[in-house]
């Protein structure tokens, strides 16, 4: 019978690091794995075509990994649900095929685990399951960090993929881990694993795997369950159920939660339908404020066109101003032009004058011009 060992856990959660531990027991990941990214440098170790499978899932529902709000089910009874299931029992033949012991990891599972569960089951594979548990202070600072959400959003995000995955496995003997304690001491899980799962372990690979893999320094937050029950913006119901899922990885066993279901269930749906309606508000001021913010980017709008006009009519205006400046400057050039031709006819003609009063017949004639003048002047007396 082939095998199957599902890691499931929110995003931020330490399913990476846990994934990647399953080598140590002789579990296959397969060759067509995710590349490391900067939020995740030594590696997410999750299927390619696994993740975008799950968002084609997803994206049926008109969804995406940060929908706030629990996947229709019924959607894949029919229409192309039924495909979709064809589509699934493909993938995990094709991944089981050269393998008898596959290993699988994406958070969007929490979320879909209905439906993988059950695909598990009709191609008779047995599946164990992995519970990675991590403070939601700590993931909602790291979706903070790495996604810009804000804190509330980011505890939602929690609880939905938390108690989706839990409704689905509360009946199913599972192991549970906890993301601060694994770090601490991943021996003591690996060996939980193996005597879990019957798997033997490899006492090289799993030094190996301390020594290369585990990096405390990559854990930026790290809070304790007194920071989360001080937290006053904590939601008081994520309090209480992440204190049953510490007590339930304690023990290592579902029974804490089982036997608070009922409980636990109504407070989820009371919860979950007051974050829905405060996110509903929260979308209706935001609306709001846009509305606000496009009318002031139309009035803006409306003067920004007026003062262009202005601008283009003055501009008009200084283009009609320098064609009067230029004809002007040409008019004033001819006039220059003229000045000078007539200061070099005055300065010839002076010549001249003085030439012919610098001339011998100038002078010889002198006392005839004498007595033309006193004859003159006779005449009129």
């Amino acid at each position: 019978m082939k095998k199957c060992i599902a890691v499931i856990g929110m995003h931020r959660s330490g399913t990476s690091a846990i994934t990647k531990s399953l080598e140590v027991l002789g579990v296959s990941l397969g060759d067509n794995l995710l590349p490391p990214a900067e939020d995740n440098i030594k590696g997410f170790f999750e299927d390619r075509e696994i993740v975008d499978f799950n968002d084609k899932i997803l994206s049926a529902a008109g969804m995406t990994w940060l929908s706030c709000w629990e996947f229709p089910q019924i959607l894949m009874e029919a229409g192309e649900g039924k495909e979709l299931r064809h589509q699934a029992k493909k993938i995990v033949l094709k991944k089981t095929e050269e393998t008898s012991l596959w290993g699988i990891k994406d958070p969007r599972l929490c979320i879909l685990l209905f439906f993988w569960k059950e695909i598990f089951q009709e191609l008779n594979i047995k599946t164990s399951y992995i519970f990675a548990l991590r403070n939601p202070i700590d993931v909602c600072k790291s979706l903070e960090k790495r996604n810009n959400f804000d804190f509330f959003m980011g505890q939602i995000l929690w609880l939905i993929y938390n108690f989706n995955a839990i409704r689905i496995l509360k009946n199913t003997d599972i192991c549970f881990a906890q993301y601060d304690n694994f770090l601490s001491n991943p021996d003591y899980y690996l060996d939980l694993f193996s005597r879990k799962f019957d798997l033997p372990s490899d006492s090289d690979k799993l030094e190996e795997f301390k020594k290369d893999f585990i990096d405390k320094n990559l854990r930026h937050s790290s809070s304790s369950s007194e920071d989360l029950n001080n937290n006053s913006e904590v939601i008081p119901f994520i309090k209480f159920f992440y204190e049953i899922l510490c007590h339930a990885e304690k023990i290592q066993s579902m029974e804490p939660i089982t036997k608070n279901w009922n409980n636990l269930e109504y407070e989820y749906l009371r919860t979950l339908g007051e974050a829905m309606n405060k996110m509903t508000w929260s979308r209706h001021s935001t609306i709001n404020m846009f509305n606000d913010l496009e009318r002031i980017y139309k009035d803006q709008l409306d003067i920004n066109i007026e003062l262009n006009n202005a601008n283009l009519k003055v501009f008009e205006e200084n283009k009609s101003l320098v064609k009067s400046n230029n004809m002007l400057n040409e008019e004033i050039d001819q006039l220059q032009t003229q000045i000078t031709q007539l200061a070099r006819d005055i300065e010839n003609l002076n010549s001249q004058i003085n030439t012919i009063y610098n001339s011998n017949s100038w002078k010889i004639t002198k006392p005839v011009r004498n007595l033309n003048k006193f004859f003159s002047n006779i005449k009129k007396i």
